[in-house]
């Protein structure tokens, strides 16, 4: 049974499992947020020194309607249900359209006396790498032909989120020095830079700063890993609202900067 409240992970609908399903409620959670604080002077308040979002649980809870006596039957959707959660991946709910949350853990629920065939049951998706709702198309612009410059990029979201970039050497010389920095309210929130590094990047290779599925950032040029020379900030952060994504190379190239919008 198709319903009006939808659930998809892995690219899987949760009511599509079995017709028997009914998803009750959707809780998409907060962030939880670990704060460090020290005692300020003069005997009163504290001063925030660091804080850190850790995890995002998404609480998903559904019944299924078939009578107690069939037994078997609630048995056999129950399990098919815990098979669809355990494959992870990204989770998606249709009253967030165009947003999804990469989950890490699941945490399913004990079947309890199935004969009770009033019982619901809860599945908490749990995110560790990545603690926020994200758009789920990126926020890309690109300056073609050019040795230096910027482009500006207009993130959605309500937090902090890292920023992707690609550049195409097409000139006919190697690069072997390339800078990258992000200005948010004319100041500067985040700088890479890459300082001779080998091998040197050849006429229409590509040299990338990107971040894998868990969120670790990536430097690679023509193929090769770079990660050793970068210098600077341990990663390039956009926040919500305009950023100018600035770039500096010896040769001309072509010049991308993506990312994709966060929320709390």
């Amino acid at each position: 049974m198709i319903l009006s409240r939808r659930v998809r992970l892995h690219n899987d609908q949760l009511d599509e499992i079995h017709e028997a399903i009914v998803i009750r409620s959707v809780d998409i959670g907060t962030p939880k947020e670990a704060i460090q604080a020290v005692d300020k002077m003069g005997g009163y308040g504290q001063r925030v020194t660091s804080k850190r979002y850790q995890t995002l649980d998404v609480a998903v809870t559904y019944a299924i309607n078939l009578p107690k006596r069939e037994l078997v039957a609630r048995r056999q959707v129950f399990d098919a249900v815990n098979a669809w959660a355990m494959k992870k991946g990204w989770l998606e709910i249709s009253e967030m359209p165009n947003r999804k949350v990469l989950i890490d853990h699941v945490e399913v629920p004990t079947s309890r006396d199935l004969w009770d065939w009033t019982a619901e049951f809860t599945i908490t998706f749990r995110a560790y790498a990545i603690p926020f709702w994200q758009d789920d198309a990126e926020t890309i612009q690109t300056r073609y032909s050019a040795s230096s410059g910027y482009v500006l990029l207009n993130m959605g979201g309500t937090v902090d989120t890292v920023c992707n970039i690609n550049f195409e050497n097409i000139s006919g010389a190697t690069i072997n020095n390339f800078r990258v920095w992000i200005e948010h309210d004319n100041e500067t929130t985040s700088s890479i830079s890459l300082t001779n590094f080998l091998p040197p990047l050849g006429g229409r290779a590509t040299l990338s700063i990107s971040h894998d599925a868990s969120g670790l950032v990536r430097v690679v040029g023509g193929g090769q890993n770079l990660y050793s020379y970068m210098g600077g900030s341990d990663d390039l952060i956009l926040k919500p609202g305009v950023n100018k994504v600035n770039f500096n190379s010896a040769r001309a190239g072509h010049f991308s900067a993506y990312g994709w919008g966060r929320y709390v």
